[in-house]
């Protein structure tokens, strides 16, 4: 329901609304991208790029691989929930990895939902929690995933790889 409402709310220009809908939600609105590495546009998911070992923020800029140099990330702003990831230098298909970071008030049991067409790997402060490898597993579009949680500040990596220049994910972390 809460994108149906946050689609209300872009409709009447209430972009407060769609802010306040975001929070209220759980969801991740900021981001750094890297990607999309190459040059295979789905294989890329069997292989871990630097992003992937990094346990603070992304570098500055990476090695894409080969004809797409390299290049600097980027900051990613989500529209409601949602978080389109192209609009790089390289208009391509790829691995991208998306970085955003989530603030938990209190030591316990949360949810993360993901919601992307693509495959992704999510990984927790460096570590995977999960994998969905659209190449062989059925096309599941929205995921829920348990994981606790400490207190403080954690990072929350989105790797997706798709055929599509302008890969959508959207993350929220739930109570």
């Amino acid at each position: 329901i809460g994108r149906i409402l946050t689609d209300i709310a872009f409709r009447h220009g209430d972009a407060r609304e769609v802010a306040r809908l975001a929070e209220a939600h759980g969801c991740l609105t900021e981001f750094r991208s890297a990607g999309p590495f190459g040059p295979w546009e789905l294989l890329g998911f069997d292989h871990a790029y630097p992003p992937e070992s990094a346990r603070g923020p992304l570098e500055g800029e990476y090695d894409l691989g080969p004809t797409r140099g390299r290049r600097p990330t980027r900051s990613l702003g989500a529209r409601g929930c949602a978080v389109h990831m192209g609009g790089g230098q390289v208009a391509a298909g790829g691995t991208t990895y998306a970085q955003g970071f989530v603030e938990i008030p209190t030591d316990g049991q949360y949810v993360l939902r993901v919601e992307t067409p693509n495959s992704v790997e999510l990984f927790v402060d460096g570590d995977s929690l999960f994998r969905l490898d659209h190449r062989v597993d059925p096309l599941v579009r929205t995921t829920f995933h348990r994981h606790r949680f400490t207190a403080g500040r954690h990072a929350i990596l989105a790797k997706v790889s798709t055929r599509h220049p302008n890969p959508v994910l959207a993350i929220a972390v739930i109570d």
